[in-house]
């Protein structure tokens, strides 16, 4: 493909593309160096749309610029701009390269792309000398752009940051353009490695994440390596291996993941937080209503297998709380794990505090087993080489729902009626109830319960 020009170019709204069985190779292999440089094979741009079917291969191309940061927003197969769509239902795009974002695709300047099947694979964001070091090795949402997935395989993918998805770019947005959005509700993020942080996605500043549907984020792995773009070092200390949430960034709010109905099981940091790490400019909320089951993570400090959560620092607000109740109402006994105190830890040391805590937990296996039918967000198998190792957070996290959270009473009610000899026992009772909650502050309240069920 000639330097400096798109294979396929889309553009204005009245224009539309369908692609079925066929083959676009970009000509990589006939550059003449590693530091030749192409655009992407396809432009959509101007509310333009593209739309990829079954037997669509993108592949072979080398797209960007070559200079000390390779910044550059061409896709490695594709970019959408300015308003620029893309709807996906089958096909290939794979074994691409970008000089900087987008190893497979790029979507900038408010464009849109949908994911409903096919597969980005392999394909590698900002490669040089045999490193990556760029953002989003699979796909790269950037200024106000905004993707669907709801299926298709993104795996394989390199990045230093996002193996797979990377949602907001490098730096957070100029304020000129929307948030940068990401919507899932379904398909399968796995296989995919992030040089730094966020092995299968990466949620910047000013970017949101929405997690959702028959959705798997697995297998994934986030180095948290040290690397450099020109004369800028970058690292992070909770590399999420499955999810990273960037935040803490001055004049920027912090990016923003929401979970529902999540199973988060299997993952290891090689540090603390198993399951969840959160950092100091984090929050983080875990609740019961359409919330997760954590459990058999494990971390290599010995620390926090389950969850991890820092101190505040530097004056930023910091808050975690973590429900006593997994995905489907089954009770966790949260414990200490922090390699000093055993035993069950309160509530005050994981509810609405924003102190320092590690905890693992115990729990009836029949609860796991009901929580996990419950489930459709699958975090599992991820590894990170810090902290998080299915997510690590500098930004927001919220896990379900906020609600009030249950409490189980039984009441058994004795009957002195010779077994009812005289036929007058009721069919339901109402009974008054003088509660205690002894959790910290002491309150009273008084309830009604009925009971329905009266052997």
């Amino acid at each position: 493909m000639p330097d400096s020009v798109h294979l396929v170019r889309v553009s204005g709204e009245s224009a539309t593309l369908t692609l079925e069985n066929l083959k676009l190779d970009g000509g990589r292999d006939q550059l003449s160096t590693e530091y030749n440089y192409t655009n992407s094979i396809i432009l959509v741009e101007n509310s333009a749309e593209l739309i990829i079917g079954e037997g669509t291969i993108l592949t072979n191309n080398r797209a960007g610029v070559y200079s000390n940061d390779g910044l550059s927003y061409e896709g490695g197969a594709l970019k959408l701009a300015y308003g620029g769509i893309c709807r996906m239902y089958g096909g290939q795009i794979t074994d691409n390269e970008s000089s900087y974002a987008g190893g497979g695709v790029v979507a900038d300047r408010e464009a849109f792309f949908e994911m409903h099947g096919g597969e980005i694979s392999n394909n590698k964001a900002g490669y040089r000398n045999g490193k990556v070091r760029g953002s989003g090795g699979g796909v790269a949402i950037l200024e106000g752009s905004q993707m669907t997935m709801s299926g298709g395989t993104i795996s394989g993918n390199q990045a230093a940051n996002g193996g797979g998805i990377h949602v907001g770019g490098a730096a957070p947005n100029l304020k000129d353009f929307p948030e940068n959005i990401l919507e899932v509700t379904g398909g399968r993020i796995s296989g995919n490695t992030a040089e730094s942080a966020g092995g299968g996605i990466y949620v910047q500043c000013y970017s949101k994440a929405d997690i959702s549907g028959q959705t798997s984020i697995t297998d994934n792995r986030a180095n948290a390596d040290w690397y450099v773009i020109g004369e800028t070092g970058y690292a992070t200390a909770y590399a999420g291996g499955g999810i990273y949430v960037n935040g803490g960034r001055s004049g920027y709010p912090n990016g923003e993941l929401k979970l529902t109905n999540a199973a988060i099981y299997g993952n290891h940091a090689e540090s603390s937080g198993g399951g969840i790490g959160a950092c100091p400019t984090s929050f983080l909320g875990i609740y019961v209503t359409d919330g997760a089951v954590i459990y058999e993570n494990t971390a290599g400090s010995q620390k926090g297998d389950q969850i991890y959560s820092s101190y505040p620092m530097n004056g930023y607000k910091h808050t975690a709380y973590v429900s006593d109740y997994m995905l489907g109402g089954g009770v966790y006994l949260w414990r200490y794990d922090d390699g000093i105190n055993t035993g069950a830890a309160p509530r005050k040391y994981y509810q609405k505090t924003s102190q320092l805590f590690y905890l693992d937990n115990d729990y009836d296996r029949s609860d796991i087993d009901h929580a996990m039918s419950l489930a459709d967000v699958i975090i599992a198998g991820n590894v990170s080489g810090s902290n998080g190792g299915g997510i690590g957070t500098n930004g927001n996290v919220q896990i379900g729902e906020e609600t009030p959270e249950p409490y189980t009473l039984t009441v058994l009610k004795n009957w002195e009626d010779g077994d009812n000899a005289a036929g007058l026992r009721p069919k339901e009772i109402t009974v008054d109830v003088s509660i205690r909650l002894t959790d910290g502050k002491v309150t009273e309240k008084k309830v009604g319960l009925k009971e329905v069920m009266i052997p």
